[in-house]
């Protein structure tokens, strides 16, 4: 809210230059929180730390659950699929949350010579935040343990073009994203990290803040984050780093699912039978939205 103040402001400011006048003094300061309560960046969200991410993924999503109905359930079941791989990604990775959950089958580039990364672009599923976003998003080791490729052969086999189907609804325009919190929240709730704003982005915070304690340098870490440069000599003067460099760095992180064990592969069964999503509710479509107008008209 203050971000968005301080814009309009600046864009009453220009209005006046211009000679624009306007009826009623119009003023977005009280929305401004002056300097002296503003918080530091940093400690503006939580980080998630190496030993919550180990409680995390002690949870039953990843050691074995009920059924897909009942995941915080311990149970025998591994189910791979967003809940299971996302987070994995996120702390390995440092990705933004929409940049995974909205992720095609075909931006995994797994070529023989190359090393697996995720190309992190625009698609039809969701926009990036900007320019500097579209990046290669280096895949860490410990996927591949826990069976990231043969998830992602199997959801390309069955002819998905999204990544994690199972957060898809035919029926929704809202964020990805916002189904897989929704999946997440009560994990985390489990595992004891029940601070505000705790999920996929302390994830991303972690991975940089995790980065940042090996001494990684700042110019390293902006690029594996998606973030612009800071000067000409770190934007204009000179290119992304190497996948190499970048694939180097995430070894250095701390591996926080080294107790996990490789399960045989497992779709969620409406996804591997190809159904629509049982949370998807017809009733909202257009064309269901049309007919009770309908309906109503006549």
């Amino acid at each position: 809210m203050e971000r968005w103040a301080g814009q309009l402001t600046q864009v009453l400011a220009a209005a006046r230059a211009a000679g624009v006048k306007f009826e009623r003094e119009l003023t977005f300061k009280g929305l401004i929180v002056s300097q002296g309560r503003r918080k530091r960046a940093r400690d503006a969200r939580p980080t998630m730390r190496p030993e919550q991410g180990k409680a995390l993924f002690r949870q039953p999503p990843f050691t074995g659950c009920k059924n897909c109905n009942a995941v915080c359930v311990p149970g025998e079941y591994v189910f791979h699929c967003a809940l299971y791989y996302a987070i994995l990604l996120f702390t390995y990775g440092g990705e933004r949350r929409e940049e995974i959950c909205g992720a095609l089958v075909t931006d995994v580039i797994a070529v023989a010579g190359t090393i697996l990364h995720i190309e992190i672009k625009d698609n039809e599923y969701r926009r990036l935040k900007n320019s500097q976003s579209e990046r290669p998003a280096v895949i860490h080791p410990e996927l591949i343990r826990l069976g990231f490729l043969d998830y992602v052969a199997a959801i390309k086999a069955l002819g998905y073009e999204l990544l994690f189907p199972d957060l898809y609804s035919p029926t929704t325009q809202s964020p990805l994203g916002d189904r897989y919190h929704d999946q997440l929240r009560p994990v985390l709730d489990r595992a004891g990290i029940t601070a505000k704003g705790t999920g996929s982005h302390s994830a991303r915070r972690g991975f940089g803040n995790n980065l940042k304690q090996q001494g990684i340098g700042a110019e390293v870490r902006m690029d594996l984050l998606g973030h612009a440069g800071d000067s000409e000599t770190t934007e204009r003067y000179c290119d992304g780093y190497d996948l190499q460099v970048l694939y180097d760095t995430i070894l250095k992180l701390p591996v926080v699912t080294a107790h996990l064990a490789p399960m045989p592969l497992r779709l969620v069964p409406w996804v591997a039978a190809k159904r629509t999503a049982p949370f998807s509710q017809p009733g909202r479509t257009k064309e269901a939205k049309a007919q009770r107008r309908r309906s109503k008209q006549t």
